[in-house]
């Protein structure tokens, strides 16, 4: 498994936003795999008991605990990653994204996982009532 971080410049107001105007460096993706273990790991409980209250996809959350943990950003840089230019791995498929390839890895349960895994079923069938509806 893998996590994806991605960040785009302030000066928009959502990914699909940067992913129009984006003329280099506007867009970056930071990856870490991720390493399964016995226990809970206290960073993603809170953050998985936050995103059950998500409804609708297109919702933002504010997350304030554990996101250092989840989501490391280089603290500074160490020489322990890749960089190169790539593209977004979901639509549109924006090129020209800086992406950081972490050599560290993030651990999570296996109980942690499927957790998020019924979550994004959750999350899926959502998004596949709003097609039918508007059909």
């Amino acid at each position: 498994m893998e996590i994806q971080a991605t960040y785009y410049h302030a000066g928009f107001n959502f990914l699909e936003e940067a992913a129009a105007n984006n003329i280099g460096n506007t867009i970056v993706v930071l990856s870490h795999l991720v390493q399964l273990v016995d226990n809970d790991i206290p960073e993603w409980t809170d953050l998985l008991n936050i995103a059950q209250d998500l409804v609708d996809p297109s919702e933002s959350i504010l997350v304030d605990s554990g996101i250092e943990y989840l989501i490391p950003l280089p603290k500074p840089i160490s020489q322990n990653y890749w960089t190169y230019t790539g593209s977004l791995t979901r639509p549109p498929c924006t090129g020209n994204v800086r992406w950081i390839i972490s050599e560290d890895s993030l651990a999570i349960s296996k109980q942690q996982v499927q957790s998020f895994l019924s979550f994004l079923v959750r999350i899926i069938v959502f998004i596949e009532l709003i097609a039918i509806n508007e059909h």
